[in-house]
């Protein structure tokens, strides 16, 4: 909105409200924005009856582009956003002004397009390119060319977002073009909305001419780390499945290996794209290259994804760093690691070694002793997974004694480079060199820093997880008197598993929840669970399968929780033939995935199974937990007599048993009460569940107890689950009872109950129970 302005007209106060405006709208302040706007312009006048006025047109603009042009906000955006447009339209009559025709026409596109009406919307987006062009903003003009074909895309005109998305991306030449983060972002979206309608070979061909020019190329590079491009991607893939479904559900894809198949990876598809038209072996040193190509390479499936070779392009990242004049220790030790993480990938071995020798070569003479004994030691590792154990431990024990001549007795990389070094002695069978490796340090310094413990221990995992897979690969035949050896090479068959497993915990710790569930898939799709051998890692990733659908993907079917549950509860008969509290957790979870899936007999009987486990023992709580599980699993099955008679009496012996004074278990008895009222309402019993539900809330008291809040989060959280499991019920099995209980609420809408029925599966149904 900043442009060539005619004379203020009205008081100064105004005009640096709208400089404020575009100052905090730009600091990410839009609420402040918008209030701001109200209160020294849009409050006092009203669209219907203001006058055209250049000011109150561009703050209508910045108030539109603050409230996001939301339907809901006050003032009205669209009401004002017509205004503003029509406002323009009379002051270009009165004197040619493009600049205010511009904001007026782009005001109104937003307000359109965000209240849903979007073929005037689009019919506005045409208009406001026209004026650019008129303004000669060729840049401008560009980049809602880039818009529009989003726009049209969204509502499932493809044809045409793919004309107007190619044709603005012409202008791009070898000439310039000052890209910003927007325009990039404009570029992704088109991009993914090719890939979405399969349009494949056209979506390679545009990033292909992206990367071709080298205006083109440095713009991309200077922003494929920004954090918001990352974010775009992120953001954009699951909507582009969602419009794949939804416009090309019949359609056939002419490629094998279709990207819309495959989960997530658009970043390196389009990277790879950009980089089709470059050769990693000729390539000479450029630095906007090397960037693209190493953003490339850092994604982990830019192999399975991609046509471009990522290890050809990581040599080329490592080769060309080295060779830039201007590289220093801290490049050449960068494109060192990401070089290496390829190839360690790839499980290319020699590789890794040519990588790190020649990062020695670059580095000798220019780079300080703990910069040398940084790349020595990853030489040494990747000679060791290689085989070369004798040249490894040399180099291994060479570094060790390097590093002793500038550590100091709380050196933390010191501790971390021995426990590196001595795993790799003792996969050898070398345990007596092992122990007399590194030197003293001040061990009490540590006691209370907890991070540099928890980075040690890291580190000691993963050296004993390689050490293992060493020993197995190269010595498993070689006689050795330590004890701890023979048990080392019986678990190592586990190291994969293991070593998925600590990946797939570190990104639960990440919060990162979805790559999360999607690393669990990855390893499991590669393997059996009929013939897969009892592992308690693979376990224990199986139990994250059947947890993610659980408590983190309800309504969703996965074909392999159940299969995946099952393997999980052999293992854990395998592995704890006593059952412990683990195995009765496990079968509580599987009963409840097996409930989601629609499998409601082995539901019911792995419920009655953990019920009578419990029961058998004598844990009185846990076997009425256990029962009104039981019933849940009843109840969802439409087995509704059997359910309320187990709900009915473990309620009952509940409040016999709960300790009143212990505020864990009132909430426990309040919890099992609430969800006997759920069941004796959904089948219409209401006089029952409202002396049940007096009875709880009489009964509890949330008291001032430490926890309080957590108890309180606790509650919301089983009665929304309780209400969502409560509206499915009654929409597959009582959908047309009669009622006329006075507390009875009917809150079914019926064109939504078809989406809440179960798919009941294999149902035997007790007499008088007609499943839907």
């Amino acid at each position: 909105m900043s442009r060539f302005r005619r004379p203020v007209r009205l008081r100064l106060t105004g005009r640096r409200a709208l400089n404020r405006a575009e100052q905090l709208l730009g600091d990410g302040h839009a609420a402040e924005a918008a209030a701001l706007m109200v209160k020294t312009y849009l409050r006092h006048e009203h669209p219907r009856t203001a006058a055209p006025h250049e000011d109150l047109v561009d703050a209508v603009g910045w108030y539109v582009q603050a409230v996001g042009a939301d339907p809901a906000a006050v003032p009205d955006p669209l009401a004002w956003a017509r205004w503003a447009y029509t406002a323009a339209q009379q002051l270009h009559a009165d004197g040619p002004d493009l600049d205010v025709l511009q904001v007026g026409a782009d005001t109104l596109t937003h307000a359109l397009l965000r209240a849903g009406q979007s073929e005037e919307g689009i019919a506005a987006r045409r208009e406001s390119i026209q004026v650019a062009v008129s303004r000669g903003d060729t840049a401008g003009a560009q980049r809602r060319h880039l818009y529009l074909a989003s726009e049209l895309h969204l509502i499932g005109r493809c044809a045409e977002a793919a004309d107007e998305g190619i044709a603005a991306l012409e202008p791009i030449s070898g000439a310039d073009w000052a890209a910003t983060t927007d325009d990039i972002s404009a570029v992704v979206g088109n991009f993914m909305g090719l890939e979405s309608c399969h349009r494949h070979d056209t979506a390679a061909t545009l990033a292909a001419r992206l990367g071709r020019h080298p205006a083109s190329l440095a713009a991309i590079a200077d922003v494929v780390f920004e954090p918001d491009i990352q974010k775009l991607l992120n953001t954009l893939a699951p909507a582009f499945r969602t419009h794949t479904a939804q416009h090309h559900a019949d359609e056939s894809c002419d490629q094998p290996d279709c990207p819309l198949a495959l989960d997530g990876a658009v970043g390196a598809r389009l990277y790879g794209a950009m980089l089709s038209s470059h050769d990693p072996d000729t390539a000479p040193p450029d630095v906007a290259l090397i960037r693209l190509a190493t953003r490339f390479v850092m994604f982990p499936d830019a192999d399975q994804q991609t046509a471009a070779d990522a290890a050809a392009w990581a040599s080329y990242t490592h080769r060309a760093s080295l060779a830039l004049p201007t590289a220093g220790v801290d490049d050449i030790t960068a494109a060192t690691v990401v070089a290496l993480t390829v190839t360690d990938r790839h499980r290319n071995h020699q590789a890794g070694i040519d990588t790190c020798r020649a990062a020695l070569a670059a580095l000798t003479g220019h780079a300080g002793i703990s910069d040398l004994v940084a790349v020595r030691l990853r030489l040494a590792q990747r000679l060791h997974r290689a085989g070369c154990c004798t040249d490894a431990l040399a180099e291994a024990a060479a570094a060790l004694t390097a590093y002793d001549t500038v550590r100091t007795d709380r050196d933390i990389t010191a501790v971390t480079y021995f426990l590196i070094v001595a795993a790799m002695f003792d996969g050898c069978h070398r345990h007596q060199e092992a122990r007399g490796l590194g030197g003293s340090f001040d061990g009490p310094y540590f006691n209370d820093q907890h991070d540099v413990v928890d980075h040690w221990l890291d580190t000691f995992e993963e050296s004993r997880l390689s050490m293992f897979e060493h020993t197995r690969t190269f010595h498993p035949d070689q006689v050795c008197a330590e004890q701890t050896c023979a048990k080392n090479l019986a678990t190592a068959a586990d190291v994969p598993h293991q070593r998925a497993l600590r990946h797939i915990m570190k990104l639960y710790e990440e919060h990162r929840v979805a790559d999360a569930a999607q690393a669990v898939r990855r390893h499991l799709a590669a393997l059996d669970p009929e013939t897969s051998p009892a592992s308690r890692p693979l376990a224990e990733i199986a139990v994250c399968h059947l947890v993610n659908a659980v408590e983190r993907a309800q309504g969703e079917r996965d074909e392999s929780v159940l299969p995946w549950g099952r393997y999980a509860r052999r293992a854990a008969d395998a592995l704890d033939p006593d059952r412990g509290t683990g195995w009765a957790d496990l079968g509580t979870l599987f009963a409840g995935a097996a409930t989601g899936h629609g499998a409601h007999t082995e539901a019911i009987a792995t419920a009655h199974e953990v019920w009578q486990h419990y029961h058998s023992r004598g844990d009185t709580l846990a076997a009425l937990g256990a029962r009104l599980d039981l019933a849940t699993a009843l109840h969802t099955a439409g087995h509704c007599d059997n359910a309320r008679q187990h709900a009915t009496e473990a309620w009952t012996a509940t409040r016999y048993h709960l300790d009143p004074t212990d505020p864990e278990q009132r909430l426990t008895g309040l919890l099992a009460g609430m969800n006997l009222v759920h069941l004796l309402g959904d089948c219409h019993h209401h006089d029952e569940a409202f002396a049940v539900l007096k009875q709880s809330i009489e009964s509890y008291d949330s008291g001032a107890e430490p926890g309080v809040e957590q108890r309180e989060r606790r509650w919301q959280q089983e009665c929304r689950r309780f209400i969502w499991r409560s509206h499915r019920h009654r929409a597959a099995f009582h959908r047309d009872d009669p009622c006329h209980g006075e507390r009875d609420h009917d809150d079914i809408a019926p064109e939504s109950a078809a989406t809440l029925v179960p798919t009941h599966l294999d149902i035997a149904a007790l007499p008088g129970v007609v499943p839907s």
